[in-house]
C-alpha cells in the first residue's frame, strides 16, 4: 500500500498546531479510502491525535491532506466522530464555525499557474522571503512560529489571539509591512486574502498541509 504520510511528522505537527482538547477537521481532496473504489473529498472531525492518525492510515490515495488550525465549534465532532468519510461540500467546516483565530498561517509561495511545481529558484525566493518575514516579526516581539516546508514554498504558523471578524486588517497590516509590491505579485501571499477559492486558504478557516 502506498504510504501517504510520515506518521511521526504528522503526529509532531498535530501536537504543535492543534490546541489541547480542541476539535479539528481533517480533509483529504481527490481521496480514496481503502474500503472503497470511490474518489472524492474525505473528511473527519477529531479530538484525539491517535484516532486521527489511525484514520489517516485508511487513505490509499489523496491529492492533498489538510487540517484546520483554529478551534472550531465542538458540536461539529458529532458529524463524524474521530473517523473519515466521503462528504459533500456543505458537510465541512465553514468560516462561521471557527470560534477564534488562535493560529495565523503565513503561506509564502511562488506565484505560478495551478498544477506547476516551483523551480529551485522560485523555492529559494520563497525561502528568502519567509526568512525576512520571520526576522521582521521576531524583531517586534513575536514568538517563534512553527516553520514547515509546504512543497513549493514555506509555512509560518504563529500563535495569536484574535477575533475571527477582524476583517483581516490586523494580519494584512503586519505582513504587508514586510512585503514590497513586487513581492506581493511574485512570491508571497497572506492566507485569508489570496486564493480564497481554496477551502484551506479561506479567512479564519485556515488550513495547514499534512501532505501534498
Amino acid at each position: 500500500m502506498k504510504v501517504l504520510f510520515d506518521e511521526a511528522e504528522v503526529r509532531k505537527a498535530l501536537v504543535l498546531i492543534i490546541q489541547r482538547a480542541s476539535v479539528f477537521e481533517v480533509r483529504a481532496l481527490d481521496a480514496q479510502l481503502s474500503s472503497n473504489y470511490r474518489v472524492g473529498t474525505v473528511s473527519g472531525y477529531f479530538d484525539n491525535v491517535d484516532a486521527c492518525i489511525a484514520e489517516l492510515g485508511k487513505l490509499t490515495n489523496a491529492m492533498g491532506i489538510y487540517l484546520t488550525i483554529n478551534p472550531i465549534n465542538s458540536a461539529l465532532l458529532a458529524r463524524r466522530v474521530n473517523r473519515l468519510e466521503y462528504v459533500k461540500k456543505e458537510d465541512t467546516t465553514k468560516n462561521e464555525h471557527i470560534l477564534r483565530r488562535r493560529s495565523l498561517l503565513v503561506d509564502v509561495d511562488p506565484d505560478r499557474p495551478s498544477g506547476i511545481s516551483a523551480t529551485n529558484e522560485e523555492k529559494e525566493a520563497a525561502h528568502k522571503k519567509a526568512r525576512e518575514i520571520y526576522d521582521y516579526l521576531k524583531a517586534r516581539g513575536w514568538h517563534r512560529p512553527v516553520v514547515a516546508d509546504s512543497g513549493n514554498g514555506y509555512h509560518l504558523v504563529y500563535r495569536v489571539d484574535l477575533p475571527c471578524d477582524d476583517g483581516n486588517l490586523f494580519v494584512e497590516n503586519i505582513i504587508g509591512a514586510t512585503l514590497s509590491a513586487s513581492d506581493r505579485r511574485e512570491v508571497a501571499r497572506l492566507t485569508g486574502r489570496i486564493r480564497t477559492r481554496k477551502a484551506y486558504k479561506s479567512r479564519c478557516t485556515q488550513w495547514s498541509v499534512l501532505q501534498t
